[in-house]
């Protein structure tokens, strides 16, 4: 039995070092239970079972960190939705539902659901799940195209768990998700890769995640994307999506070449010819 009088920075410490050492946890794992504990004592506060220097004496240090997560880029998801052939109706629903996602950002719980009266002129309206943020939404051309397959309104979704299943056999079917992707998480303090198919990482979340990235990377001003996925802030936003190092100097190139363009087609004749 634990005591109040036993709550001290050696107890707290070695709780985290048994759940990151001794259960090999990952930081993200460790981190939510340490969470977990830091709310327990703010809650133990509150109704007076420990006073307020025990929580200013010591510290619960809750980890946390950016996992290596896929996304589809805008060639993945059309060569997604060129598939004709699947192993059951159930796996062209889900292909069908996934690929809603990854056009309009919606998370699961949101794109899932989708029903007919939450679409009006072109557009998706509707109050997130999650955060109960009211949103509206563009319809893109290929999600028109889907919804034009069910007139009756798009068909019942798996559950989650079934549904990333049929996904990961979905992407299977695409060459280039038949690659490596090593994955790194920290675990007791270090680098700890490991390698999957990247098929095999596909998860309905990844929908939404592809999205955010793709037009990032089209350069749709932050502000409208986060304005469509319902992100509060900035910084959050840069976290969450998933362009690399090779992507971020392709779009300074791009900024190059436009401005480059830009002060070219600016540039008065008369001056060149003198």
């Amino acid at each position: 039995m634990l005591f109040r009088s036993d709550i001290n920075q050696n107890l707290i410490d070695g709780f985290a070092e048994y759940l990151s050492i001794d259960l090999n946890m990952a930081s993200n794992g460790s981190g939510k239970y340490m969470k977990t504990f830091r709310t327990m004592m703010n809650y133990a506060k509150q109704k007076k079972h420990i006073s307020s220097d025990v929580l200013a004496e010591n510290k619960v240090r809750v980890t946390k960190e950016t996992p290596d997560n896929i996304y589809l880029n805008e060639v993945d998801i059309e060569d997604m939705m060129k598939i004709k052939e699947f192993d059951s109706d159930l796996q062209e629903i889900v292909r069908d539902l996934f690929v809603i996602g990854c056009k309009t950002g919606l998370r699961f719980s949101d794109y899932s659901t989708l029903t007919a009266q939450k679409i009006n002129n072109g557009f998706i309206h509707l109050t997130q799940q999650k955060t109960q943020g009211r949103v509206t939404i563009p319809i893109h051309p290929i999600v028109a195209e889907i919804l034009a397959k069910y007139p009756d309104g798009l068909p019942k979704c798996p559950p989650n768990q079934v549904f990333n299943r049929y996904l990961k056999e979905i992407g299977k079917k695409l060459p280039q998700l038949d690659v490596a992707f090593e994955k790194i998480l920290t675990r007791a303090g270090k680098p700890d890769p490991v390698t999957y198919k990247k098929y095999m990482l596909l998860q309905s979340h990844t929908a939404r995640r592809s999205f955010c990235t793709n037009e990032y990377l089209n350069g749709t001003p932050t502000i409208t994307i986060m304005a469509i996925s319902g992100h509060k802030s900035e910084k959050s936003f840069i976290a969450y999506i998933k362009a690399d190092s090779l992507q971020h100097a392709i779009l300074m190139m791009k900024g190059w070449q436009e401005r480059t363009k830009k002060k070219d087609d600016n540039t008065d004749p008369e001056e060149v010819a003198a």
